[in-house]
């Protein structure tokens, strides 16, 4: 019978931009916290927020094989440099009556160390399917004479409220900021193709005020209502005519506060493949 684990991880920071927090409990019981679309390394996506039930029967099978075949415990310590494009990681990790904690860096490269962090990212990825209070954002793509309209939506999902901040009156550097960007492949007069930014399109910060004004969008600190839906129609953007594999994906950034501080959120739609 495989040794009941509990175990904390937490990533923060990096580029892009990761904040992750994932807990397991001895009976199988996981909460996560993500505050970016970009916080999975296995995958980018289109929810965050507050995820918690039971952990999926396989990833957490997967979690109680490798422990077994590692003696993980055994190797607590600090793993690599501080460096500003990796986020750093925190790992408590408690096997039996044996308990480790770990600090993960740029240039860590423990390979058993390296293949417990990729099961954690699968679990916590198969856990986005149980939101408990989170938000997920969408984008619609009106095509027309060359341009796309673009409309970005955010919805609440979950069986509890998500408080979060979107628009502050009284500061307005607090307010929600939605854009959509589109990317694909240009060609160099030598031949030599290569990724690209092409544009991007806001919407418009006086509209986003405009909205809390009236109503339609929650002024302040605020308990998202389950369900509750946002939509930002934005400016129509011209289609690029010199590049390829066009693609458009939206974004939507707002605020988690605690107490007076502020936290950054991040919310990604998925990416929409135009050509």
């Amino acid at each position: 019978m495989a040794e009941p684990f509990e175990l904390t991880y937490r990533a923060r920071d990096g580029r892009p931009p990761v904040n992750l927090n994932l807990h397991i409990t001895a009976d199988g019981h996981a909460e996560l916290f993500i505050g970016t679309s970009t916080s999975i390394p296995v995958a980018r996506v289109d929810r965050i927020g507050t995820f918690a039930g039971q952990a999926p029967a396989n990833e957490l099978q997967a979690i109680h094989d490798y422990l077994a075949k590692h003696d993980l415990v055994s190797r607590a310590g600090t793993f690599g440099q501080a460096g500003p494009g990796t986020p750093n990681r925190f790992l408590a990790l408690t096997v039996g009556e044996q308990h480790a904690e770990f600090k993960l860096n740029s240039g860590q490269n423990d390979a058993t160390i390296d293949g417990f962090e990729r099961l954690l990212h699968h679990l916590a990825l198969a856990m986005i399917d149980q939101p408990l209070s989170a938000v997920e954002a969408s984008l619609d793509l009106q095509e027309a004479e060359g341009q796309i309209t673009p409309t970005i939506t955010m919805q609440a999902i979950g069986s509890e409220p998500m408080t979060v901040l979107l628009v502050d009156p009284a500061q307005p550097v607090f307010t929600l900021y939605a854009q959509v960007e589109l990317r694909g492949t240009k060609t160099s007069p030598g031949s030599v193709t290569f990724p690209a930014v092409l544009g991007s399109i806001a919407f418009p910060t006086e509209t986003v005020q405009a909205m809390a004004e009236s109503g339609e969008l929650p002024s302040g600190v605020t308990k998202l209502p389950r369900d509750a839906t946002y939509r930002f129609e934005l400016p129509p953007i011209a289609l690029p005519v010199d590049a390829s594999a066009i693609t458009a994906t939206g974004s939507i950034d707002f605020w988690l506060p605690d107490g007076k501080a502020r936290s950054s959120l991040s919310l990604q739609t998925a990416t929409i493949p135009l050509t």
